[in-house]
C-alpha cells in the first residue's frame, strides 16, 4: 500500500490559533499531519530565525490525545525543526496558516506566515501560505472553513504535480462563506502596504518632562494608486475571488543585470 503523504502544518499565530485547528481538521483525511507551530504570536516577524539560543519545546495534547509540537521560536524555526528533527520522513507538503488577515502586496515581505512556507521551499518541499482576508477588529465572523476548503482543493494538486524549485503558492481567501466566493484567480503581487505612523505611546512619570519612553506604530493599510488591475492580489479579493500568487525567493532583478553590467568600472 502506498505511503500516505506527510503534511507539515505551521503558522505565525501560535499553536493555539483557531485557523490552525480548522486547517488540521480539513486536511486530516488527505495524509499524515505533523504540526509544529510557535508557542506564541509571531506575526510580522518575516523570515527571522533563531540562532545560538535555546528554544523551549513541548508536546501539545488536546483532551489527552497528542495534537502537535510547540516551539518557542519563529515560524521558519518551526519548519526547520519539523523537517530536520521531528518528522519521521521528509514531508511531502508544507502549509502555513490559516492566517487571520491577508498577506498581499508589500506586506508579504513582513509576513511570518509566508516566511514559514518560504522556509519549506528552501528545504526543497512544495509549500503554501494560506490567509483569510479579514479585519479581526471589525469582522464578527471569520470564515476559516472557506479558506480550509481551498487548501483541500489545492493540496492534492500540489502533491501530485509539485511546484518549481523555490516557488511557493501564496493563497488569500475572502472572508465569506464558501458559497459566496466566486472562484480563484492566478494573480501577481500588488502594492498594498502598511503605512507607518510612529506615535509616542507614553511619557515618563515626571510631570511635564515631555521625555518619550516608548513609541507605537499606529499606521494603517492602504491601497496604492494604480493597483486595480484584474490580476492583482488585492483587486481579486475585492471581487470576492481567491488570490493564488506564485512567489519565488530569488530577489534578483534580472531585467537590470545587463544594464548594470554596462556601468563603467564595475565589471572587468
Amino acid at each position: 500500500m502506498p505511503e500516505k503523504p506527510l503534511i507539515l502544518l505551521t503558522n505565525d499565530d501560535g499553536i493555539d490559533a483557531a485557523g490552525l485547528a480548522v486547517l488540521r481538521e480539513a486536511l486530516a483525511g488527505l495524509g499524515d499531519i505533523l504540526i509544529v507551530a510557535p508557542e506564541k504570536q509571531c506575526s510580522a516577524t518575516s523570515h527571522t530565525v533563531t540562532i545560538f539560543k535555546d528554544m523551549a519545546y513541548r508536546r501539545v495534547e488536546h483532551d489527552g490525545v497528542f495534537w502537535g509540537h510547540s516551539l518557542d521560536g519563529m515560524p521558519p524555526d518551526c519548519v526547520k525543526l519539523g523537517v530536520l528533527a521531528l518528522s519521521p520522513r521528509k514531508p511531502n507538503l508544507v502549509i502555513s496558516g490559516i492566517n487571520p488577515g491577508a498577506n498581499i502586496g508589500n506586506n508579504i515581505l513582513y509576513s511570518g506566515t509566508v516566511a514559514a512556507a518560504r522556509e519549506g521551499a528552501m528545504l526543497g518541499i512544495p509549500s503554501m501560505a494560506l490567509s483569510l482576508h479579514c479585519n479581526r477588529a471589525v469582522d464578527k465572523v471569520l470564515h476559516y472553513e472557506a479558506a480550509a476548503q481551498w487548501a483541500l482543493k489545492l493540496a492534492p494538486m500540489v502533491l501530485q504535480r509539485g511546484l518549481p524549485p523555490g516557488v511557493i503558492l501564496n493563497i488569500n481567501v475572502p472572508n465569506l462563506p464558501a458559497g459566496e466566493i466566486r472562484g480563484g484567480v492566478i494573480t501577481r503581487q500588488g502594492r498594498v502596504m502598511f503605512i507607518d505612523d510612529m506615535q509616542p505611546s507614553r511619557e515618563n512619570g515626571e510631570a511635564n518632562s515631555g521625555e518619550v519612553r516608548a513609541y507605537r506604530n499606529v499606521g494603517s493599510t492602504i491601497i496604492l494608486e494604480g493597483n486595480h488591475d484584474e490580476d492583482v492580489d488585492d483587486a481579486v479579493l475585492r471581487a470576492h475571488k481567491v488570490s493564488i500568487t506564485p512567489l519565488h525567493y530569488d530577489l534578483t532583478y534580472h531585467a537590470f543585470r545587463d544594464e548594470l553590467t554596462g556601468w563603467p568600472g564595475l565589471v572587468g
